[in-house]
């Protein structure tokens, strides 16, 4: 276990980060002024931030890490060149502030210079900049974390595991797991103040059980959970979490003894009239669309731009509405990806992306609001501005760009069965921890799976595999939401917590989805070569 630096993360005081930069940016303010003949706009966030992170393989802690910082992100504007985003870890504050004007300042110079042809850039302001200091400490009576919280989080998910393990079949259950607790300080040159404290946990959960037609191998489920809060919001989840843990256990012991095809129907690639669980539905939109209506994508070069001049038309069934909106409660929690401020002092607004099939709204930082028309999608401000500050490291200068918060998709009024009636002799896929992927230049998106069920006329679900296969679905936007047919009702909503990567780091994302059902997605299976022997030792 690594030294407990916890007391430097109470000798932090709020108050004197934001003297500090009120000082910094008044005295470089004066000086700017005196010495470039314009003055720039100006924005710090400093984030203090405390994780841990652990694994734990059936009820042994098989490592520990704690990781702690403070690392300030300075934003340099000088309009028309484009903003200098820049942080570093072990600079103070008066550095990285001198650091990023005088690359501002550069950037500026080149543009007016440059014998190209370059976009204005302009950063979008909120109308009415915080001039007093906003303070969010809104953490469900869970709002502060000590180390000393950690044993009790360990002795839950030992507990979790050992249930786990006790279904008849199962070999191993392990889960990593992290706690992170973050203080956001935001200041600017236009007088707005925000303090904000984070705090979530997230699980990632894998059970495994020996495969009846491979014994050297295991076959593998996965599930994660997470929420805004700490030991006491896990608590009180605690007993759905013993279930997802139990059923998941359940689950792999099922698919290690399921074969690849029933009464005459394989198991291979192809196109399938099929119904998407919502986990496995709200990522396919999350990298199908959501990426690609992160206004980032129309200022960068090189990227698909499918939804361009589409705004308020119909892309969809009157019935799909999509909304991106990091406040969302679900039965009283909140996601891991909950939040009041963005990492640019904007309050974060309910976002209709798409509403009642028309095209609304992309999701936007101030510079993509600002930068681009109105007849492009500009002019309004969404809060989407996001960094992942805990998980980047070594870069010197990383955008802050729009990303996708906790993403709703409205559920209709089909029940789960009426869902598999209107798929039979198709597919139910499913997943507890889906992954994916999008290439935001050609458009395309995969969402990789685990769970595939052939759905026969009596509506049972047969659980199909084939060994050392690995199953993915891809797709494009458009194509997919053309081929939504029905939307399950409020009972068949799931919720996905997890990371997503991109250009400005990893952030914590969730999707909360109802199941779907869509005439047909384009399921790749991909074997991989069977081993000779057996492993010389087992664990």
């Amino acid at each position: 276990m690594k030294k407990n630096n916890s007391h430097l993360l109470k000798e932090i005081n709020e108050e004197d980060l934001f003297s500090a930069g009120e000082r910094i940016l008044k005295n470089y303010m004066g000086a700017i002024k005196r010495n470039r003949g314009t003055v720039p706009f100006i924005s710090v966030l400093i984030p203090i931030v405390e994780e841990y992170e652990f694994e734990i393989r059936n009820t042994i802690v098989e490592s520990y890490k704690k990781t702690f910082f403070v690392q300030p992100l300075v934003t340099v504007h000088y309009s028309p060149s484009e903003p200098t985003y820049y942080w570093r870890r072990g600079l103070d504050l008066e550095e990285a502030v001198w650091r990023a004007e005088l690359n501002g300042w550069e950037n500026y110079g080149h543009h007016k210079h440059s014998q190209w042809e370059l976009p204005e850039y302009k950063l979008l302001h909120p109308k009415t900049p915080a001039r007093k200091k906003i303070k969010i400490e809104d953490l469900i009576n869970d709002r502060k974390f000590e180390e000393e919280d950690i044993p009790e989080f360990i002795e839950i998910v030992k507990n979790l595991n050992q249930n786990a393990l006790s279904v008849e079949g199962i070999k191993s259950v392990k889960n990593f797991v992290s706690v992170t607790f973050q203080r956001k300080l935001y200041y600017d040159t236009l007088g707005s103040e925000i303090y904000q404290e984070n705090l979530y946990w997230y699980l990632y959960t894998i059970t495994a059980a020996p495969c009846e037609d491979l014994p050297e191998r295991v076959f593998s489920l996965s599930i994660t959970h997470g929420a805004f809060g700490g030991l006491k919001t896990l608590k009180s989840l605690e007993e759905e979490l013993l279930n997802s843990h139990i059923d998941t256990a359940k689950e792999s012991v099922i698919f290690s003894k399921a074969r690849s095809d029933y009464k005459g129907f394989s198991l291979a690639s192809g196109k399938f009239r099929a119904v998407l669980d919502g986990k496995v539905a709200g990522t396919a939109i999350h990298e199908y669309l959501g990426h690609l209506v992160e206004a980032q994508r129309l200022l960068d070069s090189h990227e698909a731009l499918i939804f361009d001049k589409k705004l308020g038309e119909k892309i969809a069934r009157e019935e799909i509405t999509i909304i991106d909106d990091s406040r969302i409660e679900i039965d009283g929690i909140k996601p891991i990806s909950y939040y009041v401020f963005d990492e640019e002092g904007v309050e974060k607004q309910c976002t209709e992306i798409i509403k009642n099939g028309i095209f609304n709204s992309y999701l936007h930082s101030k510079l993509t609001a600002g930068t681009l028309s109105l007849e492009k999608g500009g002019g309004i401000l969404t809060g989407n501005a996001r960094v992942g500050i805990e998980k980047s490291e070594g870069n010197e200068e990383i955008k802050t760009i729009p990303r996708m918060s906790t993403l709703y998709i409205k559920p209709g009024d089909y029940k789960f069965e009426e869902l598999l009636e209107e798929a039979k002799g198709g597919l139910y896929i499913s997943s507890g921890a889906p992954s994916g992927e999008v290439d935001t230049e050609l458009a395309t998106g995969i969402v990789y799976v685990d769970k595939i069920y052939y759905i026969d006329r009596n509506l049972d679900l047969i659980p199909l595999r084939l060994p050392n296969a690995s199953f993915s679905l891809t797709g494009d936007a458009l194509t997919f939401l053309s081929s939504i047919e029905k939307i399950g009702d409020k009972s068949t909503l799931s919720l996905d917590s997890g990371y997503c990567g991109d250009e400005s780091g990893f952030v914590p994302q969730a999707i909360f989805s109802p199941s779907l059902l869509v005439r047909e997605v384009d399921l790749k299976v991909t074997t991989s070569a069977k081993p000779r022997k057996k492993p010389l030792t087992e664990r």
